[in-house]
């Protein structure tokens, strides 16, 4: 669309196209991320024509990918596969790697399985658990999702209900 309003202009479909889920801006480079088996598209300089596509490992048919953020000096995406996993890009989003965050659970090192995930400017990145309807478990990374603390106090006592649209932790600046 111009920017004095008026008709929309298709600049991607078919093969070109994408599911959008969610986007995001970094500097000159918009990301689209969809629910085409964990697809990433991004443009440059608002120049759709040239749309490319990011490498990212497959997570299976249905996996969308639902968030973008930066945490520290890296780009991450999410991509809900029933369960969200991680990935990060050091080179601006044109590949991705897949981050297995594991947390010390009474001395076993543990994958950390999560329901919903958040990063914030300074490079923490927040984990709610997956578990059975509720969880009581909110996870810190402070070194781009290898590793993980839970966070033992200051939440409700009965548990955060996972849910479709409930459940979801929530950034403002370096705020949870």
């Amino acid at each position: 669309m111009t920017p004095s309003g008026g008709s929309l202009t298709v600049v991607a479909s078919g093969n070109n196209g994408i599911d959008l889920v969610c986007s995001y801006n970094k500097g000159t480079r918009v990301f689209l991320g969809g629910g085409t088996n964990n697809a990433i598209k991004y443009v440059d300089n608002g120049n759709f024509a040239a749309i490319q596509t990011s490498t990212i490992a497959s997570q299976g048919i249905g996996s969308d990918v639902v968030r973008f953020f930066e945490a520290g000096a890296n780009l991450f995406a999410v991509v809900d596969a029933g369960t969200n996993k991680l990935f990060k890009s050091t080179d601006n989003g044109v590949t991705w790697t897949l981050v297995n965050t594991t947390f010390d659970n009474g001395g076993n090192i543990t994958p950390l399985t999560s329901a919903f995930i958040i990063g914030t400017p300074n490079g923490n990145i927040f984990f709610l658990e997956s578990s059975a309807g509720t969880s009581e478990n909110v996870f810190l990374s402070t070194d781009e999702g290898a590793t993980a603390v839970k966070i033992p106090n200051g939440l409700p006592t009965n548990g955060i209900h996972i849910g479709p649209t409930i459940g979801k932790i929530l950034t403002n600046g370096n705020k949870v």
